[in-house]
Formats: C-alpha cells, sequence, structure tokens
C-alpha cells in the first residue's frame, strides 16, 4: 500500500552482528512505513522479509479491511512468522493501519476513484474488491454487463453507475458491505 511517510529499513538490524555487515549493502535495504520500521524494531528474521512474501500469502477482508494470513497460501514454516508480522506491526487490524486502508476504500466506495485507481495505490484492496465481485451472478444484471466490464477496467466510478446503472451499483453496493465471516468480531 502506498505510504506517505516513506523510510529506508535495514531489513537485518544494524545492531545485530550480521546486519552491522550489511549496513551499507543494498540488498540489506527495504522501503518501510516509518512506524512499520519503528515497530519492526531489531525483530530481524521473525518479520517477514517483503521480498519473500508471495502475491497471495495475504488477504484483506471486506468490509472491515482486516488483513489475514491466507493458510492454505503460505508454507507451513512461515505462518507462525506471517502472524507474529501481522501482530508486532500492527498489519491485521491495528487502528492505524485501518484508517490508513479505509482512506484508499472509502473513495472508492463513495465514487470518488475508480478501481485502476485503488489497485495501483492500494492493490491488496482492490484484490478484495474483485474477489468479492467475482461472487456475483452475472445473469442478475446481464443488461448491464457492458457497464460492469467497464468498471471493472477502470473507465468508470460508483458514482457513474450509480447514474447509468442503479440497479448494478446497488448489487456492487450490497456485495461490498457483506460481511467476511473470517473476520474478527470488533
Amino acid at each position: 500500500m502506498w505510504t506517505s511517510r516513506p523510510t529506508v529499513d535495514h531489513y537485518l538490524s544494524k545492531s545485530s552482528r550480521e546486519g552491522r555487515a550489511l549496513t551499507y549493502e543494498w540488498s540489506n535495504y527495504r522501503r518501510a512505513d516509518l512506524e512499520m520500521n519503528q515497530a519492526k524494531g531489531t525483530w530481524d528474521r521473525r518479520i517477514l522479509d517483503p521480498f519473500e512474501v508471495q502475491d497471495d500469502w495475504f488477504e484483506i477482508l471486506l468490509p472491515t479491511l482486516e488483513l489475514i494470513v491466507v493458510d492454505e497460501r503460505i508454507p507451513l514454516h512461515r505462518r507462525d512468522d506471517a502472524l507474529f508480522t501481522l501482530r508486532t506491526l500492527g498489519l491485521g487490524d491495528g487502528d492505524d493501519i485501518l484508517a490508513a486502508r479505509l482512506a484508499w476504500y472509502e473513495p472508492f466506495t463513495e465514487g470518488m476513484v475508480d478501481l485502476q485507481y485503488i489497485s495501483k495505490k492500494a492493490p491488496l484492496i482492490a484484490r478484495a474488491v474483485r474477489k468479492r465481485l467475482a461472487e456475483l451472478n452475472p445473469a442478475a444484471f446481464d443488461d448491464e454487463q457492458t457497464h460492469f466490464r467497464s468498471f471493472l477496467d477502470g473507465d468508470c466510478t460508483l458514482k457513474i453507475l450509480r447514474k447509468t446503472a442503479p440497479r448494478l451499483a446497488e448489487t456492487i453496493d450490497a456485495a461490498l458491505r457483506r460481511p467476511d465471516e473470517r473476520a474478527k468480531r470488533r
């Protein structure tokens, strides 16, 4: 997710023996949000290295925006570290990260930005939206398929859909509001 507070993190901290040897090595630098960098501290190998994380290890749940580990996709030997990373950095459902995700998701649901924009700025949120929309029955809005494709391609926003294809927009809104049973109860 895009951050307004980027920093350069030494993945292996400068205070560890291994990290000191890599202090000026490009291979040890990671772009990180300032708060994530500070929260990581010296946990080094216990926090997942972003270069090792695979694209499908984590998933955002709608509408809570909670980040979860996808157990069946992450290697068994990395699951504990993944859960530790979410907890330690507050990435799962920490107030700050949820507020940051909401700052991207809300303009989308209000129709101010399109799905392509969210894909660039908050790709996990966009993936969650696409997954949720893939669950819709296309036959339910057969006469509005062109509008739906246009929406998925980022050619229009929900605000535009609400005017041009209100039944489709209502279906999408309902799908995006439907709780995911895997979300924590807050």
